[in-house]
């Protein structure tokens, strides 16, 4: 039988997340005993061992991190709504704010935003560098799942764009896709029959599973196809009513007399 090659006690909840940290001998965990803690593994004369090297203690149980690795930062949050930023270098708090008015089950980095959401099913993202706050309200209940993924311009296209999706999940079992350029949903995927917990990508698929058993797999080119076709006619219903707005403003002016 395969066994574990050690264990690293300590916690004493339930574990939440679990991400790379700073170094690569390095990781860091959450937990609903309300800490954090960072583990460094270590080579021994019987193999390799990890010890806890920092304990952070917060007021209420931490459910999600993501670690901005440029800036040495990891980003926690928790049943308390607040998202905090700490410097692993440091391993100090250095900003902190109220990002949800319900408990925040998932973080997420993407594109220079870092989004957050959770039980009140509105997902919102701040802007790291101008600190613009974004809510993309759609879903009913939890949001327990989020991705994202770029759409490459076809090779040869002329005056397409680089496209950028979010896909969010959850209680409601709907899964969103969002265009992050205009914060609107664009399609929704329909398919499973409970809570979508996982999200992740295989190639141009969109993997999906939850706590109805199933795994299902979406086929993102023809998802692109639909948004596009959408798209196209939505951009020729905008230039059809400004035609008529000119027309009618038109007509006005040449129906009005000159004064002798």
């Amino acid at each position: 039988h395969d066994r574990f090659m050690f264990p690293l006690i300590g916690h004493t909840n339930r574990i939440n997340a679990i991400v790379d940290g700073p170094t690569t001998d390095q990781i860091i965990t959450l937990s609903n005993d309300c800490t954090l803690r960072l583990w460094t593994f270590k080579k021994t004369e019987n193999g390799i061992d990890g010890e806890c090297d920092l304990v952070m203690k917060f007021a209420d149980p931490m459910s999600t991190c993501c670690y901005m690795e440029d800036r040495g930062l990891l980003f926690v949050a928790g049943w308390d709504r607040m998202i905090r930023a700490i410097d692993l270098n440091t391993c100090k708090i250095i900003k902190s704010w109220p990002a949800s008015q319900e408990a925040i089950h998932t973080l997420a980095m993407y594109d220079n935003k870092i989004f957050a959401a959770g039980v009140d099913s509105i997902i919102r993202s701040w802007d790291m560098e101008s600190g613009e706050m974004q809510m993309y309200d759609g879903h009913r209940s939890w949001v327990m799942t989020l991705a994202f993924k770029a759409k490459q311009p076809e090779e040869g296209s002329i005056g397409e764009e680089t496209m950028h999706f979010m896909y969010s999940a959850g209680d409601d079992k709907n899964i969103f896709v969002w265009d992050l350029d205009t914060g609107k949903v664009v399609e929704q995927l329909i398919g499973h029959e409970n809570t979508v917990t996982a999200m992740d990508f295989s190639g141009s698929d969109l993997i999906t599973t939850g706590l109805d058993s199933m795994v299902l797999g979406w086929d993102l080119q023809e998802m692109y196809d639909r948004v596009e076709e959408k798209l196209e006619m939505w951009k020729q219903h905008l230039a059809s009513l400004t035609f008529e707005r000119h027309f009618e403003a038109s007509k006005k002016k040449k129906g009005k007399k000159k004064k002798p």
